[in-house]
């Protein structure tokens, strides 16, 4: 099962254009502009962002969960392979011993 990424970095264009968009608009307005107007603007810009990364954790846990529970599946699988390793050594030497036995006698 593949890591979705893709709804990170779709999250994540949102909150890179308001960066660039808040960055052009305090460029633009200069010092002309007055300080309690870029002040609001920008303490809007900001809470647009915080909401934006407030999504962007909530899909980095849900990958993080899904992290979990493939990295637990991994360990189930390499116990299984373990043992049947384990197995067919024992299964192959018993079939050696068979072996010597008939050919012995």
């Amino acid at each position: 099962m593949p890591i979705q990424v893709l709804p990170i970095l779709k999250a994540l264009a949102p909150l890179l254009a308001e960066a660039g968009g808040m960055v052009a608009g305090l460029r633009s307005s200069g010092r002309a502009a007055n300080i309690e107007v870029r002040t609001d603007k920008l303490e809007r810009e900001m809470l647009r962002a915080g909401e934006v990364l407030s999504g962007l954790a909530q899909q980095l846990q849900a990958v993080a969960q899904e992290l979990r529970v493939q990295a637990e599946l991994v360990e189930a699988a390499q116990k299984r392979a373990r043992v049947m390793l384990i197995l067919s050594v024992v299964a192959l030497a018993a079939s050696g011993a068979a072996l010597a036995v008939a050919l012995v006698r």
